[in-house]
């Protein structure tokens, strides 16, 4: 049996002479489909954060300082493979202050698109809010817990419309919960009240 032969079943697109313009069609034709998902949903906000074109100032001091630390670690060590690595794990440190972070605000999820990641959450895993000066702080506990800033999500406004954001945000959670700073005092007064 040759591959004339074969049986092409109904609705197929025959348009390729062979495997590797299938495999073209075929990846095109996932992009279509992946490209129509995009233009379905849009997100309900979208900003950027990018703390590094914010302050000028800032973000020179920085930069100098760094350039500096490289400076010590090839007067200690004199090796270019130790300033490059050097470098190299202070860029990728510093990532989220050189690089813009872009915010997503959908229906069912929120997505953070970072210098070379993506991560999206659902917004049922989020139990309460605390807004603050620079942003909003979405907790996964109902009470305040230690553990919050290894699962919460800030959100940073940066030139994001404050108001906005916060009115999506509480719409989505429903619980507004701003008694952070109220438990930690009256932690400590109890504690010395014994």
């Amino acid at each position: 049996m040759s591959f004339d032969d074969c049986q092409i079943p109904r609705g197929f697109d025959i348009r390729f002479n062979s495997a590797h313009d299938f495999g073209i069609i075929m990846a095109e034709k996932e992009k279509e489909k992946i490209e129509e998902q995009e233009e379905e949903e849009k997100p309900l906000y979208e900003w950027v954060f990018h703390p590094a074109k914010a302050n000028r100032l800032v973000t020179s001091l920085v930069t100098i300082f760094l350039f500096l630390l490289l400076v010590i670690v090839y007067w200690l060590t004199e090796s270019r493979l130790f300033t490059i690595i050097g470098a190299v794990v202070l860029l990728a440190s510093m990532r989220s202050f050189y690089f813009p972070t872009t915010y997503k605000l959908y229906d069912d999820y929120i997505e953070i698109i970072y210098t070379i990641s993506r991560t999206k959450k659902s917004w049922n895993i989020y139990r309460t809010i605390y807004p603050e000066r620079n942003g909003v702080f979405l907790s996964t506990f109902t009470r305040p817990s230690r553990l919050e800033n290894f699962r919460g999500l800030f959100l940073r406004y940066g030139e994001g419309d404050a108001d906005r954001i916060l009115g999506i945000v509480k719409s989505k959670i429903g619980a507004l919960e701003d008694e952070r700073e109220d438990v930690s005092s009256s932690a400590q007064g109890g504690a010395g009240e014994r």
